[in-house]
């Protein structure tokens, strides 16, 4: 979400000031390619890297991040950035709860499907034992009840 915004906000910033991404990585002291990279919102700069942003760009952090309250204090910013990071964390923990989940279930599903089936195998040796059994006896006929 954060990447997001930060990347449709730092290409309009670029855009409307007529930046180059080139210019802006050489302002920055970065290779083409990592501002390439916050620009599609594959990633996000660094605390410091976004300070450095801002300052050039004359744009409040707060603005940058998608937060129009104009936050221009390091440590609110660091608290947005680590409230962000938090959530992707909690969420990808519910995926891997979730996933895990999915794999105890699959898991069971075999096992039962391993014990029916054993189950069975015991069942029928059971019944040819007592049919084998009440033939030896010489009985003609048996009931079974469960």
């Amino acid at each position: 979400m954060i990447k997001g915004q930060f990347a449709k906000n730092l290409h309009k910033a670029v855009s409307e000031r007529g930046i180059k991404q080139v210019e802006l990585a050489k302002v920055l002291e970065v290779p083409p390619t990592t501002v390439n990279g916050w620009m599609r919102g594959a990633h996000l700069p660094d605390i410091e890297k976004l300070m450095e942003i801002c300052d050039y760009l004359e744009m409040p952090v707060g603005e940058m991040l998608g937060d129009h309250r104009h936050i221009n204090d390091l440590d609110e910013v660091k608290h947005l950035m680590d409230v962000s990071l938090k959530q992707k964390a909690y969420i990808e923990n519910l995926e891997a709860e979730l996933n895990e989940c999915k794999m105890l279930n699959n898991q069971l599903m075999s096992d039962l499907d391993a014990d029916e089936g054993l189950a069975e195998i015991c069942v029928n040796e059971f019944i040819a034992d007592t049919v084998k059994a009440v033939k030896d006896a010489g009985v003609k006929k048996i009931t079974v009840e469960f």
